[in-house]
């Protein structure tokens, strides 16, 4: 894509996410699906429209919206992305940074889930004639897939949760105060 489509694909991104009506973001959606991640990012941040300040809910509920329908990969490069835009112009949204910490951290165990399930299928690659690597070789791919980024996934999972708590008694504290 050229800099006029890229500039052209961005400003109509921004009018389609700003005429949605009813959350319905299909047609925003639809235009994101012929950008890039970049693309995507870089209209969210951009200031004309101003979608992350003056139409923060929105532009949350775009984000979510594809987010979903990005692979398991993209979804966590997406999101680490626009982490950037729940500090800024989405900060006025509740828990706006904790959301970006528990989705970023719910899509890096699934994408380290994702690669661990990758890494098993050396197995049945080992010792074929298209492959320079043995069965040893092999499990010891599959060993790190069900070991150490199986742990680490769950981990990252168990982190979410415990946001999830965090922000959980945060709330029931600001309520008791108030």
């Amino acid at each position: 894509m050229d800099g006029g489509d890229t500039l052209s694909s961005r400003k109509k991104l921004a009018a389609a996410i700003l005429e949605s009506k009813d959350d319905d973001l299909t047609q925003a959606l639809a235009i994101a699906e012929r950008m890039s991640i970049t693309d995507v990012a870089e209209t969210l941040y951009n200031n004309k429209p101003d979608l992350q300040f003056d139409h923060s809910e929105l532009c949350d509920r775009f984000i979510s919206a594809w987010l979903d329908r990005l692979s398991t990969v993209e979804r966590f490069v997406a999101a680490e992305r626009l982490d950037g835009l729940y500090s800024l112009g989405l900060v006025w949204l509740p828990h706006a940074q904790d959301r970006s910490w528990e989705r970023m951290l719910r899509l890096a165990a699934s994408s380290l889930e994702e690669i661990a399930d990758t890494l098993t299928y050396a197995e049945g690659d080992a010792n074929s004639p298209d492959t320079s690597f043995n069965r040893r070789y092999a499990m010891k791919l599959v060993e790190l897939a069900r070991g150490p980024l199986a742990e680490v996934a769950g981990e990252l999972s168990r982190c979410a949760d415990e946001l999830v708590e965090l922000q959980s008694q945060a709330d029931t504290e600001e309520e008791s105060e108030g």
